[in-house]
């Protein structure tokens, strides 16, 4: 992955601590060589300005990512993982670093990165969105744990950049659903979101790939459970382990799954009132979420 350069120029104000009212700290001429060696980077300051001495240094680092890596270039990675360590600030300013991290995320969202605190050393890593799959509370833990998934079933595209206005719906097929799939799509366009399901696209020779890309390129998942159809068991599956934000409608009490009997999803008849309520819901639920966000 290559990085833009307007994100680049703003990382290297960042790691610069330019700006009034940052969160980040303020590094002078050799304070920037020392925050360029500690990663393991043979680069001193030259006296010229700092941003733009700073953002040649990235734009040298970022020149050697890969389109096909879902990661920028380990030299990189380094540099931006380093920026948001708790060494970084003093005791007396560690309270600034979540503002800081927060920025750093807002930023590096687009690009489909997440950054998160390693729960055994308590340093960031910076991860890819859809490697860094799910978030669970593991062994009741209070922090996350994060999975490093390799699929063996598709493949991950070389471009997965999460597409904030994106609805994935997931749900059998035939003309008894697609009065429901309209209501489900016009719930999107209430929330001002995008709507798509498999069959909207077809971009590769297997329907199981396009359907991975669909879910992992979006920002919310709907899945219809009615029926207990087990191509949508098995994409809920993939989507509640890459970490997306999933919703489950369904028309009956037995249509979840006795796994998921916990899981809240919205119910509905097939009628045109109930239909009506189902948009009405749908359309609140997504809202929220994107609020959330």
């Amino acid at each position: 992955m290559k990085l833009q350069r307007p994100s680049l120029r703003k990382l290297a104000d960042m790691i610069c601590g330019n700006g009034e009212g940052t969160p980040f700290p303020y590094r002078t001429s050799s304070q920037l060589t020392v925050f360029f060696t500690d990663c393991d980077l043979d680069m001193v300051h030259d006296g010229s300005t700092r941003a733009g001495w700073v953002l040649d240094q990235l734009l040298a680092l970022n020149a050697s990512g890969s389109d096909r890596d879902p990661l920028p270039a380990p030299a990189l990675r380094r540099v931006i993982e380093h920026l948001m360590s708790p060494l970084q600030w003093s005791s007396q300013e560690s309270e600034r670093r979540p503002e800081a991290i927060k920025a750093v995320q807002e930023l590096l969202v687009k690009h489909g990165l997440a950054v998160s605190d390693d729960p055994a050393t308590g340093e960031p890593l910076l991860l890819s969105t859809s490697s860094a799959a799910c978030a669970t509370a593991a062994g009741g833990r209070a922090a996350p744990r994060h999975l490093i998934c390799r699929p063996t079933a598709f493949a991950a595209p070389e471009h997965d950049v999460v597409s904030a206005d994106l609805v994935t719906v997931m749900m059998p097929f035939g003309q008894g659903f697609d009065a429901v799939y309209e209501t489900i799509r016009s719930a999107c366009s209430d929330a001002g979101f995008d709507c798509k399901r498999a069959d909207d696209v077809w971009q590769s020779e297997s329907i199981l790939q396009d359907v991975f890309d669909l879910i992992l390129s979006a920002a919310v998942v709907v899945v219809d459970w009615t029926g207990r159809n087990p191509n949508v068991m098995y994409e809920t599956g993939i989507a509640h382990t890459i970490g997306k934000a999933v919703v489950p409608i369904a028309q009956h009490p037995s249509d979840a799954p006795t796994d998921l009997s916990n899981h809240r999803y919205l119910r509905y008849l097939s009628n045109q009132e109930g239909l009506a309520n189902l948009r009405q819901r749908l359309a609140a639920r997504l809202a929220t979420l994107r609020g959330d966000a």
